[in-house]
């Protein structure tokens, strides 16, 4: 590899979950944090080389919640929006969507950006929704265990993220029902099947006609 490139992709669906995981773990360990604005207290003196190294275990963490985010999606979103399920029942086998990929892939360049645009952004949703349901379960904990009268500021921060969470959750079930959409019609209106089993064949024919 000879250069590493950070995308925004990376950004908003690696490195922007894993910090924001990274953070509620810190304001759910630290006794000291007691009203929201303490929640920087442990950030505000951090060396250039914390910081690097904070960056990157938040990249590593928000790498390892895309699986999860996936499970939220498929065991929560699309259980909540029925629609969005029914849409991608008819490809829900893995190997025949995968097939399918590879067709718009190989013979319809432009409609496989958007629909890997599709799929980035409900892979971005789907783990910032995890991120901010998960700090919103520890702002509830936070708010029931201060003692200094802040415990209101808390429940309405965990109100806002349980409202955020469920937002990017339909925000990532939509996107990834067009996904799914967008291949389906792909192949069928533009006959990538039959394209793809025309262009097999007919290099066949070519070469047993060249041996003749």
């Amino acid at each position: 590899m000879d250069k590493i490139r950070l995308g925004l992709f990376d950004i908003f669906a690696y490195l922007l979950p894993g910090c924001c995981m990274l953070f509620s773990i810190v304001v759910a360990a630290s006794g000291d944090i007691q009203s929201l604005d303490h929640m920087l207290n442990p950030f505000k003196e951090l060396s250039i080389s914390e910081g690097i190294l904070l960056v990157l275990a938040s990249y590593m963490v928000g790498f390892a919640l895309h699986v999860p985010g996936w499970w939220l999606l498929r065991y929560l979103g699309l259980n909540i929006w029925k629609e969005y399920k029914r849409r991608t029942s008819q490809e829900r086998e893995f190997k025949e969507r995968n097939k399918n990929t590879v067709l718009v892939r190989e013979y319809s360049k432009v409609n496989a950006r958007y629909i890997e645009l599709w799929y980035a952004l409900s892979s971005m949703a789907r783990t910032l929704s995890l991120t901010f349901l998960f700090f919103a379960i520890v702002a509830i904990i936070k708010g029931f265990r201060v003692t200094n009268g802040e415990s209101s500021s808390w429940f309405f921060l965990a109100l806002g993220l349980f409202f955020f969470s469920f937002v990017l959750l339909y925000r990532a079930a939509q996107s990834y029902s067009w996904a799914v959409r967008d291949i389906r019609n792909t192949v069928k209106q533009l006959h990538l099947k039959e394209k793809a089993r025309f262009m097999v064949f007919g290099e066949e024919d070519q070469e047993e006609e060249e041996l003749l």
